[in-house]
């Protein structure tokens, strides 16, 4: 008797939400990689990887591990870091080909990467793949990040996508474990499904996109309302777009991957669009001028969380900005406490040692619209190596680091009032155990500045008594109309006056 050969998949993965306002481009040496057996490495875990390996073992498929690459949010991507990934992806598939055919195709990726060069990776990769002659006809599935520019090639090239529904991405792994049944429905009952899509013309700030509060709240009900009540709508995306992203499928997007037809598609697509629209001009969190954000929270209770999405590191902001740091050195409140980026600062911090007394160049380097390095002395009281555990598996971490997250060579320091870790990789505040690991308790902060826009409350809700969002310059500032745009389709609201309801298909 012959065995049933075993399904095989070749899996993909290619993580980077690209700001194009910042001004430092990103490098092939910002980018972690792991190419095939290393795929399986306890470092992505716990990502949608990890969940989508739980569903493959399940259903006993051969998983084939090809490539692996990530970066935080940051600047334009180099050409070349995109054309490696896809030689290296290139090469593990004809590997895996030369041992048998291969069944299907999974890529978790993020869906707002850009070089400067290309304006659509995710697109272009799916696109790549299926010039392949082996791989052309077989299903592809992926997972994106709400916050994702979604294209027509991504529509195109794709049978099935599963994006995050929550910001923070508490639901990151489990949208794994949903794009390995998808697929295995496909396998199982060989009906096929389809992505249709609609670009909106809407930009939202990253501010304006948790899914905790209007109009990502309303937007998220409604799209897990008509699921339900839609067997063959598999799955509604929500894509609140990446708005710091000046490309042309920049925005907010719908997607649906689905075994019906286009007329129930544009049925969906024409309903989401109308709520999204009526939502355009819901108002995210007002900002306070620093100043005035400083001397309220000063007052109490502690924590007091001054929040910069100006400098957003999850956005790709430089996370070294001091325009908030001065202010807190100004307002002289004991036991505060920021994060900088700066390998520079924390390579001296750490030659110097705890106990000993330096003067530093701190920061304001990432970005023209800083107010610059802050000259400063400062007294170390901890050096590390800047790696440490996460205190919440579904941190907003876990979606791109796993449960070790990895800050660099990593110093505290005092200086005046304010605590100072400073790091040698960009590290956003999406966990409490960055200080925790030096030594320090947040629950015993006073004044906070927070690098982010809506990603840290996971982390921070529950042992923050305030929170204050500021108005500061900076790459990743959630009034977008300041920003320099050039090449995003046009119009969209609010860069342009648009009192009419855009025009949606018949």
């Amino acid at each position: 008797m012959v065995s049933k050969r075993r399904t095989r998949v070749l899996l993909a993965s290619l993580i980077h939400e690209t700001n194009t306002f910042v001004e430092e481009p990103t490098s092939v040496s910002h980018f972690s990689w792991k190419v095939g057996k290393d795929m399986f490495l306890p470092s992505v875990d716990d990502s949608p990887f990890r969940a989508f390996m739980e569903v493959a073992q399940e259903k006993d498929w051969e998983v084939l591990p090809a490539v692996d690459a990530r970066c935080m949010a940051s600047g334009i991507v180099e050409d070349q870091v995109f054309e490696g990934y896809w030689e290296l992806l290139r090469k593990e598939a004809k590997h895996y080909l030369e041992a048998g055919p291969i069944d299907a195709v999974v890529l978790i990726l993020h869906g707002a990467m850009a070089t400067r060069s290309v304006d659509d990776v995710e697109g272009v990769l799916a696109e790549r793949l299926r010039t392949v002659p082996a791989l052309k006809g077989l299903p592809f599935y992926g997972v994106l990040d709400l916050h994702g520019n979604f294209s027509e090639r991504m529509a195109q090239h794709m049978n099935g996508w599963v994006a995050f529904r929550e910001n923070p991405h508490t639901d990151a792994i489990e949208c794994g474990r949903r794009v390995g049944l998808m697929l295995a429905r496909y396998l199982e009952s060989d009906r096929s499904t389809k992505v249709f899509w609609r670009r909106l013309p809407l930009l939202w700030p990253a501010i304006a996109t948790a899914t905790s509060a209007s109009p990502m709240c309303e937007m998220e009900a409604l799209a897990r309302e008509i699921e339900k009540e839609n067997p063959d709508v598999l799955a509604v995306n929500i894509m609140a777009g990446f708005a710091h992203a000046d490309v042309p499928d920049a925005g907010v997007s719908i997607n649906l991957t689905t075994t019906a037809g286009a007329d129930k598609a544009r049925w969906v697509l024409n309903r989401l669009a109308n709520t999204a629209w009526a939502l355009r001009e819901t108002r995210y969190p007002s900002e306070c001028p620093l100043s005035e954000a400083i001397e309220k929270a000063r007052q109490g209770p502690f924590p007091a969380l001054l929040v910069e999405p100006a400098d957003n590191v999850g956005g790709g902001g430089p996370g070294d900005g001091t325009h908030v740091l001065r202010a807190m050195l100004a307002a002289g409140v004991d036991e505060s406490a920021a994060v900088i980026y700066d390998p520079t600062s924390a390579a001296q911090a750490i030659q110097a040692g705890p106990g000993h007394e330096l003067e530093l160049k701190l920061g304001g380097k990432g970005s023209r619209l800083d107010a610059g390095p802050l000259r400063c002395q400062a007294r170390v009281l901890a050096v590390s190596d800047g790696e440490f555990h996460l205190e919440d598996p579904q941190s907003h971490f876990a979606a791109m680091t796993g449960q070790r997250v990895r800050m660099g060579p990593s110093a505290v320091v005092l200086i005046g009032c304010v605590y100072v870790l400073i790091t040698s990789i960009k590290t956003p505040p999406f966990d409490l155990g960055m200080w925790r690991s030096h030594g320090l308790n947040p629950e015993d902060f006073s004044l906070v500045n927070i690098k982010a826009a809506v990603a840290h409350r996971q982390a921070w809700a529950p042992v923050a008594a305030q929170e204050w969002t500021v108005d500061v310059p900076g790459p990743a500032m959630s009034d977008i109309t300041r920003l320099p745009y050039r090449r995003v389709s046009r119009p969209v609201y609010p860069l342009d006056p648009m009192d009419q309801s855009p025009l949606l298909e018949s």
